[in-house]
């Protein structure tokens, strides 16, 4: 399935909430492109808006090959608890206008992660995901990829991050976990991430 806001012919702007919502449990999907256009007519951080590609608020909800990019806010936020993602690829929003406008909802951190698992769920998993940077259009400072709670039952395996373009780049890989990338080329990977530990 594919899903695009904006950036198609059109005398308007093209503007929703999210892409996709799951409530319903035990699904499944398979190749999803979730996007936020970059390029096209009547594009612009405040033209084609879109606070989230997908939301996830069933329970045992799984993901393969999950594509999600450039939304004003999560790209990924998943509610659910016994959620399982295989592979997943994110390029962050690169048409941020400024600092004010890319705060984390705690409003201590800048850039929204590109994957948030809520706090309150108490089992998840993942594996093979990958998010990128790429400031085309501004210098915004980006703090995570992904947040996760702290608890035994949520495991992320093998992800990474690449920074393809621009300044400053972003601090950290899962919540506090992994290398700061800080320049065009860098990468920095996480093999194993459960309950505050990582390798």
């Amino acid at each position: 399935m594919y899903f695009r806001v904006g950036g198609i012919p059109s005398d308007r702007p093209c503007k929703t909430k999210a892409c996709i919502t799951i409530d319903f449990d035990n699904t499944v999907g398979d190749n999803l492109w979730v996007w936020r256009a970059d390029h096209g007519d009547n594009v612009g951080w405040d033209r084609n808006t879109c606070e989230n590609g997908i939301i996830i608020n069933g329970d045992n909800v799984t993901m393969y090959a999950l594509m999600v990019e450039h939304f004003n806010g999560y790209q990924t936020l998943w509610n659910g608890n016994g959620g399982t993602c295989i592979m997943y690829q994110s390029e962050v929003p690169y048409d941020v206008p400024d600092k004010k406008q890319w705060i984390n909802p705690d409003g201590k951190r800048f850039g929204y992660a590109s994957f948030k698992v809520s706090d309150d769920v108490t089992s998840f998993y993942a594996v093979g995901l990958g998010v990128y940077l790429y400031n085309r259009d501004n210098s915004i400072p980006m703090y995570c990829a992904m947040e996760v709670p702290d608890i035994e039952g949520v495991h992320v395996h093998n992800i990474i991050t690449a920074y393809l373009n621009g300044f400053p780049g972003m601090k950290c890989v899962i919540n506090e976990a992994g290398d700061s990338i800080i320049s065009p080329g860098q990468t920095s990977k996480i093999l194993d991430y459960e309950n505050g530990q990582w390798r």
